[in-house]
């Protein structure tokens, strides 16, 4: 119960990865030099190290970087890339991985960028992380989901998932949930504006 406990604390503070000026992303603080948005470029020397000493079986968790190529403004109908990054967890000592899935969906169109962040705040938005003890209702109206991510604790692969943007210009909302067994818990969020071209 204890990895449980630490794997889902590690998915919400990890996964906030951000975009400051429309370009740099930042994992935990740390900037993500060049133009080569991608796992590989992403430092991991310089996030938290766990016990060299521990034992056991290698675990990850997956940390979402996106949504790629970073831009503030979409184009109509535009697919979002979002990569999903492997970071090392603590060992375990179960006899099997457990079983994580991420399911994502975009919301709206919103009128305005406040009324997005009022939609979004339950679903850990600014000022008010998400609750990872309790799954949340999807938003509505729903505007799209993605194909969800099939893993485990114990696979350190890349993965790649994509979000269509709809056709209707607005801001929209796109939240990701992790399942890990069979309890669901609050992922990531954030907001985009598709314009007309």
């Amino acid at each position: 119960m204890g990895s449980l406990r630490r794997w889902r604390l590690l998915v919400v503070t990890l996964a906030a990865l951000v975009v400051i000026g429309g370009v740099t992303f930042y994992l935990q603080g740390h900037p993500i030099p060049g133009q080569d948005y991608s796992c590989s470029n992403v430092n991991m020397s310089r996030l938290p190290t766990q016990d060299p000493n521990a034992t056991g079986h290698p675990t990850y968790q997956l940390v979402r970087l996106g949504p790629l190529p970073p831009q503030r403004k979409w184009k109509p109908g535009a697919t979002m890339r979002f990569d999903w990054c492997p970071i090392a967890d603590r060992p375990t000592t179960d006899t099997a991985p457990a079983r994580v899935v991420i399911t994502g969906q975009l919301a709206g169109p919103y009128p305005s960028l406040d009324a997005a962040m009022a939609a979004q705040r339950p679903h850990g938005g600014p000022n008010a992380p998400p609750d990872p003890r309790q799954p949340l209702p999807p938003l509505q109206p729903v505007a799209g989901t993605m194909t969800p991510i099939h893993t485990d604790t114990w696979s350190g692969d890349e993965k790649t998932s994509t979000l269509k943007l709809p056709m209707t210009p607005g801001f929209y909302i796109f939240i990701f949930t992790t399942t890990q067994g069979t309890n669901p818990f609050g992922g990531s969020s954030g907001i985009v504006q598709v314009v007309a071209s």
